[in-house]
């Protein structure tokens, strides 16, 4: 503050006598509220005393008594300004203020219970501004080792309690303090559990620069082996923020120091390294997750541990569409951690499983993501509570319930986290895009271009779905037909198990029925004939009857009663799979073909469904395709949710 002011506040409390401005001196060192026994405990004056000087102080305006009836903090006292508490610590002398410091901190640990560890981050500030007072004290190192631990007993509890941030804050405080005292070994220690706190947290870019700090430290004392695990928590954060060529260098790095003697570390990184693998299309991932279980099977790392890798496991099987193992290894993992009381591994278990079965069990899905969103929210989960919420939006969407999946997503100030975490943001551009909100879809889009340079495979597929919905809601085919083939591209990295599929399929085939692009729907349909029916989900399998039914088509000629039955047999399919946007697009499909045919009775009764379908869900789209279609009074065989470009042309 500046100088003129600072005197004016110092003289004001100068005039209210040695006694009294001492005991405002003691009070400044509390904070800026503070009870009247923890006065008293702290200037080491008679009860009477403090009182008598309190109520002064009150009268003097200087201080303020709590009053509201309703806050715990009643009838403690608190400064009438934040200036005036500074002006008065500033008056203290270091050494009297290093002890003033020094019996709040006892204070504190006597009075609360567990030797203060309800409080414990705010003793651990105290030690800290005690060893700060006269940092040239011969109790230096006494002090430092009480702040030190005092901070990690903080950031141990800001862990439990979810608070994440605040924890690698505290460990980070903590290790600074060690290489301050020349202990580097425990404060690499320090670091690497700041780093693992920033990275669950999703603030990777700190995790990996304290993993570095922390391998750094590891190397110079010749441990070797503490550095190893050190890289594999920096491979994990980078993988996880989309670096993965980084990644793998320090994953493998990670590994020739840890394979000759396995330990439970080098389960981490067999683990770190599958995954990466696995979210790349590499053929190594199924060889490591065995390796990585067999290992940790034998060393009997506990029931926590094989959860997560069970996860993981489960994960590689969906991607190699072997739907029935993924779910099996989810379950499993599920009860694992449930078993082990294991709250963040059964939330992170049941969120993974929601997110495996959308495509084929989307009733089932919700309810896993609903019971992983509640117990991620109960511990502080930023991570899972994103992933969990944003499955459920999507199960919402392919239920047909828009209007909820919206209420989800919509919930902005809790669940919007850093650039790391897009899919929120992916799935809003979704419902945008099949709602026809063209301006509020680009905008979506806008918002995630930043994230285009990640090389996780499935974000960017999830990302070019989200284009080709938004393509499609601005009425360009040809755009959006690149896009959504730029995300089935990625099929045989991700799996006919999919979510962004069961969306990129739809539109591609639309956009290439719209430009009347036969060869487009020829390779579409390929990509479905490359693989057994067994690993198709029921959307898939309802999509391939669709396009097969559109090929027999052909175009100038009377309809066949095949042809009739194979687009009865898709809509059929499509209302077995349960999504109404799907059988929407079906019974559009459908009415075209009878309209064309002659059969304006039935082709009528399809649209009707269609259009109802379309104003429940608010799927613009869809509902002036519905229009179009009866306005051309059956005659337009666009069968395309660009209807509005197509026809007009």
């Amino acid at each position: 503050m500046p100088d003129t002011l600072h005197g004016l506040l110092a003289a004001r409390l100068d005039a209210l006598g040695q006694d009294v401005n001492s005991l405002v001196a003691d009070a400044s060192v509390l904070g800026r509220s503070f009870s009247a026994e923890a006065l008293i405990a702290v200037s080491g004056l008679a009860e009477a005393d403090v009182r008598a000087g309190l109520a002064e102080l009150v009268r003097r305006e200087v201080l303020q008594v709590t009053v509201d009836r309703l806050s715990p903090q009643r009838g403690d006292y608190r400064f009438a300004q934040e200036m005036l508490r500074q002006v008065a610590w500033s008056t203290l002398s270091r050494r009297r203020r290093k002890a003033r410091h020094l019996a709040v901190a006892d204070y504190l640990r006597s009075t609360f219970a567990d030797d203060g560890e309800e409080v414990m981050d705010v003793v651990a500030r105290h030690y800290l501004d005690a060893l700060q007072a006269v940092p040239s004290d011969a109790d230096v190192p006494q002090l430092r080792l009480l702040a030190v631990a005092g901070l990690i007993r903080a950031a141990d509890g800001a862990k439990r309690a979810g608070a994440l941030g605040r924890a690698a804050a505290l460990f980070w405080t903590a290790a600074e303090l060690h290489e301050q005292g020349y202990n580097a070994a425990a404060a690499a220690s320090a670091l690497e559990q700041a780093a693992e706190a920033w990275i669950a947290e999703t603030s990777h870019v700190k995790g990996i620069d304290a993993a570095e700090r922390a391998r750094v430290l590891h190397e110079r004392l010749g441990n070797q082996r503490s550095a190893a695990r050190a890289r594999t928590l920096a491979g994990k954060g980078l993988r996880l923020e989309g670096r993965h060529r980084e990644a793998r260098e320090h994953l493998n790095a990670a590994l020739v120091v840890l394979q000759p003697e396995p330990g439970a570390d080098t389960v981490n990184a067999l683990y770190e390294l599958a995954g990466l693998e696995a979210f790349e299309g590499g053929s190594e991932a199924g060889r490591l997750y065995a390796e990585a279980l067999k290992l940790a099977q034998g060393l009997d790392v506990g029931d926590a541990m094989l959860s997560n890798l069970l996860v993981a496991n489960g994960i590689h099987c969906w991607i190699t569409n072997r739907a029935v193992e993924g779910d099996a290894n989810l379950r499993e993992a599920a009860y694992l951690a449930e078993r082990a009381g294991d709250t963040w591994m059964v939330a992170h278990a049941l969120g993974n499983l929601s997110g495996g079965q959308l495509t084929r069990n989307p009733e089932e899905a919700a309810a896993h993501a609903a019971a992983a969103v509640d117990l991620a929210r109960r511990i502080g989960n930023h991570r899972i509570v994103v992933l969990a919420t944003t499955n459920l939006a999507f199960a919402h969407l392919l239920l047909g319930r828009w209007d909820e999946a919206e209420r989800w997503l919509g919930n902005t100030t809790e669940l919007d986290g850093p650039p790391a975490l897009p899919w929120l943001a992916d799935v809003r551009a979704f419902l945008l895009g099949l709602r026809g909100d063209r301006v509020n879809s680009a905008g979506a889009i806008s918002g995630l271009i930043g994230f285009s340079d990640s090389e996780n495979v499935l974000d960017q597929a999830l990302l070019s779905t989200a284009r080709a919905l938004v393509e499609s809601a601005s009425d360009h085919p040809i755009e959006a037909l690149t896009y959504a083939r730029t995300a089935l591209a990625q099929l045989e990295k991700l799996g006919m198990n999919c979510e962004h599929l069961v969306f990129a399929w739809p539109v591609a085939n639309d956009a290439a029925k719209a430009l009347g692009d036969r060869q487009a729907m020829e390779d579409l349909l390929s990509l479905f004939e490359a693989h057994p029916i067994g690993q198709l989900p029921p959307l898939l399998r309802a999509e391939r009857a669709l396009t097969k039914a559109h090929l027999a088509t052909v175009p100038g000629e009377a309809g066949s009663a095949l042809v009739e039955t194979e687009f009865a047999d898709a809509v059929a399919a499509f209302r077995r799979a349960g999504s109404p946007w799907h059988l929407g697009r079906a019974l559009a499909d459908y009415a075209g073909y009878l309209a064309a045919c002659g059969q304006a009775e039935a082709a009528n009764a399809a649209l009707d469904e269609a259009g109802a379908i379309a104003e429940r869900l608010g799927a613009r789209p869809l509902a002036l395709r519905v229009a179009l279609l009866r306005a051309g009074d059956g005659q337009s065989s666009a069968s395309s949710t660009f209807g509005a470009q197509v026809l007009a042309n």
